[in-house]
């Protein structure tokens, strides 16, 4: 079976595209619109990028409108909520269904529908820089992994002002007091979260450790004002002690369950002096939740790193 990296240079080729089997994608002019085929991601799954880039962003709506009441590309099975329109691009994910790749005639049709749909509402862009409008941007080229015209003038001015922005970002100040504060309160919501599912459930939920991660990987970052390597490593050893403090009240409740039924109090000063034996103790139930809050403590990093600035302008 065809690898979606052959599908994308088979159907490049139908297409005149020009394949770059390095970066997996193909690009060039179709009917005088900016065309590109790449392998992508759609969440979790695999996926084929089609993209094509229009005249003016200005008629986003209407190119939106066009796709959606054309015949054409409702037959080809393209679903209007994988379809993205915004910035004067097009952007449509054809996703892999059960390791079912999709084939080249597949793709190239899909294109072909979109182009036509696309030209009844606006023209393609003209072959000059998109940025400054000079001849010398004609040829079109990836800019960030997209298809683009930008001149060699304009692709210098945006990789100066990428490195002004990066230095600018890190350059801010980390405000580390509060971002200790912080993550330590979202720990403990996190904690409280991971044990109340827990009583309401009967069972432990990996997902709600992701969730941990995901909160606090957005608290954290919120706080410092700025991810970065501090930030990640203060948002994951809080999601994993933030799941391994939920495990410790999920006991916690079910103990003072017992010393209730019982009539008896629960001396709390032990309990928490024996926190590490408790978990330890819990053997198998314990070592379930670290991985779901290492799991989760990924999430958190990602969230929490620092944002991808660049401009990079390559061509076949």
């Amino acid at each position: 079976m065809a690898s979606l990296a052959d599908t994308v240079a088979q159907a490049g080729s139908r297409l005149g595209l020009k394949s770059m089997p390095d970066k997996q994608l193909a690009y060039g002019v179709r009917d005088g619109y900016l065309v590109e085929l790449a392998c992508g991601r759609n969440g979790n799954s695999d996926c084929i990028v089609e993209i094509i880039r229009h005249g003016d962003p200005a008629r986003d709506a209407a190119v939106r409108e066009a796709i959606g009441r054309s015949a054409e590309v409702a037959a080809k099975g393209v679903k209007p909520r994988r379809v993205k329109v915004e910035d004067g691009l097009v952007i449509h994910r054809h996703p892999v269904v059960f390791f079912q790749r999709p084939r080249a005639d597949a793709v190239t049709g899909e294109v072909e529908a979109l182009l036509r749909a696309v030209r009844t509402a606006s023209a393609p862009a003209p072959a000059r820089c998109r940025l400054c409008g000079s001849d010398s941007g004609a040829e079109p080229v990836l800019l960030n992994d997209v298809v683009d015209r930008v001149c060699p003038a304009c692709a210098e001015r945006l990789g100066h002002e990428i490195r002004q922005a990066i230095e600018r970002y890190e350059a801010a100040p980390t405000n580390l007091p509060l971002v200790v504060l912080a993550a330590a309160g979202l720990a403990v919501v996190a904690a409280i979260g991971w044990a109340g599912v827990a009583i309401a459930i009967g069972r432990v939920l990996w997902l709600v450790a992701i969730g941990a991660g995901l909160l606090i990987g957005w608290g954290t970052t919120r706080a410092a004002g700025k991810g970065g390597p501090l930030t990640q490593g203060l948002a994951a050893a809080s999601t994993v002690a933030s799941v391994l403090l939920g495990e410790l009240l999920l006991v916690a409740y079910h103990v003072q369950q017992q010393a209730r039924r019982a009539s008896q109090q629960v001396d709390w000063v032990a309990f928490a002096a024996s926190a590490l034996t408790i978990l330890w103790q819990l053997g198998g139930e314990a070592l379930f939740a670290l991985i779901g809050a290492l799991i989760g403590a990924w999430y958190a990093t990602r969230w929490a790193a620092r944002p991808k600035i660049e401009a990079r302008v390559e061509k076949a």
